[in-house]
């Protein structure tokens, strides 16, 4: 879809509409984008058919933590793209130890792994540090596997370290977000870098830990880094996202399966083998990243938070922009149209490079604490008929709620009804 330019939100409504409708009584039916080149669909589809088709089936017969470590398996078969020869990946290993407030069940180990990737030309001198948490549900995934981000970053000028945190279900909440921590303290207190001079940013499952480690340096009065970027995150574990849920064809396009709501899901099982005590999850903030409330008297450095219109979790990352934004945050949202989840691992094509160059601005914004980092903002970057994604509307935190309601909607037209416990979220964010 293209849409008109002057007004996005009603243009992406719209073509929701337009696909339900034409889906008839199909909902499975999937609408590729038109802006999609190869790269798209060789990308996303294999991701799409992998985390529905293949998880529901191939692993069927196994319990839902060996269907988890089997699928992961199964993944790390596959071949690394090829990385650019100006970029140095360091793996190393650094001390892990407790952190004031909280406490897991069985301890992870005594390090946590992590890699440096810099330019060969960068390496050695002092530059602005970007830490990385990838994605994966966490559940599946490491630094190895999120070169071809990493090295994107490096390429825009900063010296990045990848956190290889632990996984779930071999260990669950806090193991991660007690490696990211750990992380962080390495750089300021071994490392001497400035909290100025470092920006945390991280995918999906890593974007939720992004705002989670977010949360943990504000409350425990650690020095806040320059900014973070979570990037198309993981808001609400107990998937009650609207958009998580709908059958419209356009969503089914995204690399993340239709929550169905039985067994043998993968974003379902692996939410619950990271979670825990799925009860006390849903009252857990550092969990459920989309139920903190802003704090007044603290407010958290610049966000810079990416979705798309495909993208399954499109609508709790317009709620979490909007409730950073109405509680007096500075926010920035960038929102790529027919964008699916990660839609940035398109590398090469004009919608990830475009997000790419934005990316790496916020980060030289931030740590240069310029006057665009300090204002609020919501890019809408169509594809145009060109396809070249250079068309940007400026929008506001009301065209958010705007869109994040006219979802709900979309949704319940389609008669998807579900009840995991914090839809009431949405539709007070919306109204």
């Amino acid at each position: 879809m293209t849409v008109d330019s002057t007004q996005p939100v009603q243009g992406a409504l719209a073509a929701l509409r337009k696909a339900a409708a034409e889906r008839g009584g199909d909902e499975n039916k999937i609408l590729v984008p038109p802006s999609w080149e190869k790269v798209h669909e060789e990308t996303f589809g294999l991701y799409r058919g992998a985390v529905g088709s293949v998880y529901n089936t191939a692993f069927a017969a196994m319990s839902p933590k060996d269907r988890l470590l089997a699928f992961r398996q199964a993944l790390a078969a596959a071949p690394s793209p090829p990385l650019n020869p100006a970029v140095k990946f360091t793996p190393f290993t650094i001390p892990r130890s407790s952190v004031e407030g909280l406490s897991e069940a069985t301890s992870a180990g005594d390090t946590v792994a992590v890699e440096w990737v810099e330019t060969s030309a960068d390496e050695g001198k002092e530059k602005d540090v970007v830490i990385y948490i990838h994605g994966g549900a966490m559940t599946i995934s490491n630094p190895e596997t999120y070169r071809t981000t990493t090295q994107e970053i490096a390429l825009g000028g900063f010296k990045v370290l990848a956190v290889d945190y632990h996984l779930s279900p071999e260990v669950q909440f806090p193991s991660a977000l007690i490696d990211c921590v750990n992380v962080y303290n390495w750089l300021l207190n071994d490392q001497k870098v400035s909290s100025s001079h470092i920006a945390v940013t991280g995918d999906s499952a890593g974007g939720n830990l992004t705002i989670a480690l977010a949360y943990y340096i504000r409350d425990h009065n650690l020095p806040a880094p320059a900014g973070y970027a979570p990037l198309t995150p993981w808001c609400d574990f107990s998937i009650s996202a609207p958009s998580c849920n709908s059958t419209n064809p356009v969503f089914n396009a995204c690399m993340l399966a239709r929550n169905k709501g039985g067994p043998q899901e993968w974003l379902g099982e692996s939410a619950v083998s990271y979670m825990g005590d799925a009860k006390q999850a849903l009252e857990n903030s550092n969990i459920i990243v989309l139920l903190d409330s802003v704090n007044a008297d603290k407010h958290l450095p610049p966000l810079f938070l990416s979705t798309g219109t495909v993208d399954r979790l499109l609508s709790e990352v317009l709620a979490f922009y909007i409730k950073r934004v109405q509680g007096g945050e500075v926010a920035h949202l960038y929102v790529s149209e027919d964008g699916p989840h990660d839609f940035h691992f398109a590398f090469g094509t004009a919608a990830s490079n475009q997000f790419l160059k934005a990316l790496n601005q916020f980060f030289r914004d931030a740590f240069a604490k310029a006057p665009s980092a300090s204002k609020s903002s919501f890019s809408f970057v169509s594809a145009g008929p060109k396809k070249d994604f250079t068309v940007e509307s400026k929008l506001s935190v009301d065209d958010a709620k705007a869109y994040l309601k006219g979802i709900i909607e979309v949704v319940k037209e389609e008669g998807t009804v579900t009840k995991y416990g914090l839809e009431h979220v949405y539709a007070e964010l919306s109204a």
